[in-house]
């Protein structure tokens, strides 16, 4: 396998897909990487699920570009919950002997103030599964795939965060 410098995988955050339409969710930042001479790959894990979930998709993604590339590792520049898959990646599903890097950019590594906002309410007015599985629903239709907006916006709390971090501590 190839060293360095390894290839570099761009991952998305929540609700995130490669492009909405005409704009490029990470807008112009793979082609300046391609123009510096980065090999650059962008990963696609579905928009509402949880980062269980999203990290093992993932790891499908890590495994394609390893050998396609040949390279014997990666780096990763994860946005948001993108981080969160990348933990998970690393700490559960044993990849971290290939991850060169892991960079987070804006990922709730604490949990997230809005989602405890936004599970608090549901679940005060007895809502969470009615809105969950509306907002599920329209994102498959958007997506293709049934999607777990609950459960993902709940692993995303300040409370989640706590046992998340304890179970994936790299």
């Amino acid at each position: 396998r190839d060293g360095p410098p390894y290839p570099v995988i761009l991952v998305h955050g929540l609700l995130g897909a490669r492009r909405y339409g005409p704009v490029d969710y990470w807008w112009k930042v793979p082609e300046r990487l391609r123009r510096e001479g980065e090999r650059v790959y962008v990963s696609e894990q579905e928009p509402l699920r949880t980062p269980l979930d999203r990290a093992q998709q993932l790891a499908d993604f890590v495994d394609h570009v390893i050998e396609e590339t040949n390279a014997a590792k990666v780096n990763l520049i994860a946005h948001s919950m993108g981080g969160l898959d990348a933990r998970v990646l690393v700490s559960q599903l044993g990849y971290g002997d290939r991850i060169a890097s892991l960079t987070t950019v804006a990922t709730p590594h604490r949990g997230s103030p809005v989602a405890d906002a936004i599970v608090g309410s549901l679940t005060f007015v007895g809502l969470e599964h009615l809105v969950g599985d509306a907002v599920g629903g329209f994102v498959a239709l958007v997506d293709g795939d049934e999607q777990e907006a609950l459960e993902t916006a709940q692993a995303l709390t300040t409370g989640a965060a706590e046992d998340f971090n304890a179970a994936n501590p790299d």
